[in-house]
């Protein structure tokens, strides 16, 4: 069906189950007799043709201008996917002139087995006219006998009688230009019923459509423009409710034309994509050539694109980097500036002789690149032109102002959607940013809810890099997690404990932290480092077991390699092979105690037991305690001999 649209003819069925594209041809078959035989007056030829979508003012009308009395043939379709404006010529040229006389109904006795849909009969009526018309349905029937024999045969004819119509012609056009479609559809077979409301500009399209069957009902409502587009769908069914929100926005400004063009709604930002060509003549300086002849009335052209600022008045002038030269519309140069590419060349289709300065074609196209140079704009709207030349096309797009301003985003695409079911709801949302050096970025949102749990998840990808962030949560349990590409942090919460793992965690507060435990707190790390202008240990033990170091909980302490300062209070132990009593370091047979003194004696303590003795030195007890060799309790000369002796070793 569809091809034969497009052909302006028919779809025919052959007897092998195969299909034909058809239309009617002049080929009679004249008829002698018949049983039953019922038909109308014959029809004016047909000269105006419309292709209607149903009982709407969605015509598309054949030719433009309505004849004074129109005799119109109308299709009704849905013309899916077909294009009305593109085949309404053809199949005009195809029915014009076409008459035919409806018969509802021609019963043959006999069959005629050659005859076929499509070709004209001849026959007369019962008043004896003569009837010649083309047939739309030609039925045969076996009746028994020989299949080769006409006479076992019966034969059918139809060809019905086109309805009346009374289209508005104001409402019909032959060129596109807006276009309202209202429409239902019914299948009494299957129970569906679908309506269509739809408007149709030369860059603009709106549809609202509801679909009703047996299983489910759709209801969809969409937009479409040149730089934007938005879809939102519901769908109800048995098994639940789906509904959709998408939409996708071109974030950038376009502007095109030939001369002067305006851009409206700048974002200070650089050009994003410039190009310009001649249309009739060639755009930059003056050829000169050995013959070239300057005249009173030769003018000095410039090179120069001019974009001013209507907000602030300020202008930004672009030099083309070289001359564009123009042959006709197929043959001419052309310049791109291109930001994402970052690249500035020139289509060259025009070649010059350097002798006579003549144009000619190339016989191949060649690229020249120059340096590229970014032209930077401000915010607000713009007149652009060439300086000196009215002919040039100019195409530029530009970032816009918009929502996303800050991103520099160029396109933008947003979805939502939301699912019902009897066992869960699941909610989605989506956003796909393109930015202005071309990297993507996406972000991602999802919440499913069931009577079980409740998940919900986050996502961000920029490039190679993903960021993803979970949560779910049940009637027992609430874990988290959260992702870097393979770094992964995670919380696991129980009403028996709470597991959090993660490559670092801080925990920060202006006050007090406390962390309590009924019980015990263990800290288990490769290194463990605690800085403090005050560290304090409070509670009724504090111990500690690591490979040089250790503390018991009743306070036995021990390190290799300890380096301590300031004072040391020990009532017994030992150091460095040194025991220690209550007031005495002891090694071997010497001793020293807390006031200085040893067993070790020199002649200087000779010197200071002498001036003792002679009263020159006051002493005490602890004086006494160890100057008294003798151990009599006092100190004398018994006392000196005796140090003398120990001194000399006798």
């Amino acid at each position: 069906q569809l091809i034969a649209k497009y052909s302006g003819g028919y779809a025919q069925k052959n007897y092998d189950n195969t299909y034909s594209i058809k239309w009617f041809d002049n080929t009679v078959y004249d008829i002698e007799d018949w049983e039953n035989f019922v038909h109308g007056n014959q029809k004016p030829p047909i000269n105006v043709l419309i292709l209607s979508t149903g009982d709407t003012e969605d015509n598309v009308k054949y030719p433009e201008e309505t004849p004074s009395e129109p005799h119109e043939l109308r299709i009704e379709d849905d013309w899916n996917y077909i294009d009305r404006y593109s085949i309404n010529k053809n199949i005009y040229n195809q029915v014009f002139g076409f008459a035919y006389t409806p018969i509802t109904k021609l019963n043959v006795p006999y069959g005629l087995l050659e005859l076929r849909a499509g070709q004209k009969i001849s026959t007369k009526d019962i008043e004896g006219n003569d009837i010649e018309t083309y047939i739309s349905k030609h039925t045969l029937e076996w009746q028994g006998g020989d299949y080769e024999d006409v006479n076992s045969w019966s034969s059918s004819i139809e060809i019905p009688e086109l309805k009346d119509t009374s289209t508005n012609y104001s409402y019909a056009n032959s060129v596109l230009n807006k276009v309202l479609r209202v429409e239902r559809t019914t299948d009494k077979n299957t129970g569906d019923i679908r309506d269509l409301i739809q408007e149709t500009t030369n860059n603009t399209e709106k549809v609202t459509s509801f679909e009703m069957t047996l299983e489910k009902i759709e209801q969809e409502v969409s937009y479409f423009d040149d730089q934007s587009q938005a879809i939102a769908k519901l769908t109800t069914a048995i098994e639940g409710i789906e509904a959709q929100i998408g939409s996708i926005t071109d974030t950038t400004v376009i502007a095109n034309g030939i001369n002067k063009i305006s851009l409206e709604n700048v974002l200070e930002s650089e050009v994003l994509f410039l190009q310009i060509y001649p249309t009739s003549e060639d755009l930059g300086y003056l050829n000169v050539s050995p013959k070239t002849f300057l005249s009173n009335n030769t003018k000095l052209t410039s090179r120069d694109l001019i974009l001013t600022n209507t907000t602030s008045n300020n202008a930004v002038k672009y030099t083309l980097p070289c001359n564009l030269y123009y042959i006709s519309d197929e043959v001419k140069d052309e310049l791109i500036v291109d930001y994402e590419k970052e690249q500035t060349y020139v289509i060259h289709r025009v070649g010059i002789n350097a002798e006579t300065g003549d144009k000619y074609s190339l016989a191949q196209e060649t690229t020249e690149f120059f340096d590229y140079k970014g032209i930077i704009l401000e915010d607000g709207n713009y007149s652009i032109k060439m300086q000196s030349l009215n002919t040039a096309y100019i195409y530029i797009r530009c970032l816009a102002k918009n929502l996303y301003t800050s991103q520099y985003a160029t396109k933008v695409e947003l979805n939502s959607s939301l699912k019902l079911t009897e066992e869960s709801i699941i909610g989605n949302v989506d956003k796909k940013i393109t930015l202005i050096n071309g990297d993507i970025e996406t972000l991602n949102s999802k919440i499913t809810q069931t009577s079980e749990k409740i998940k919900l998840e986050l996502s961000k990808k920029l490039n190679n890099t993903t960021f993803e962030s979970y949560r779910t949560q049940t009637a027992t349990e609430i874990s988290s997690k959260v992702s870097k590409g393979s770094i992964i942090s995670t919380i696991n919460q129980s009403a028996e404990s709470v597991k959090i793992n993660a490559n670092k965690i801080a925990l920060s507060a202006g006050n007090i932290i406390d962390i309590l435990a009924n019980n015990t707190i263990n800290l288990s790390a490769k290194n463990i480092a605690i800085k403090s202008d005050n560290f304090n240990v409070d509670g009724s033990s504090f111990s500690w077991n690591a490979t040089n170091s250790s503390m018991t909980a009743n306070g036995t302490l021990k390190a290799t390699n300890a380096d301590l300062s300031g004072k040391i209070t020990a009532t017994s132990g030992n150091i460095a092979g040194w025991e220690t009593s209550k007031d005495t370091f002891t090694k071997g047979n010497f001793y020293i105690n807390s006031n200085g003194y040893t067993n070790i004696y020199t002649y200087a303590d000779i010197i200071i037991l002498q001036e003792m003795l002679k009263g020159n030195i006051t002493y005490n007890d602890n004086d006494v305690k160890h100057y008294d060799l003798n151990n009599d309790g006092r100190l004398d000369s018994a006392d000196l001999l005796a140090m003398r002796l120990l001194i000399l070793g006798k």
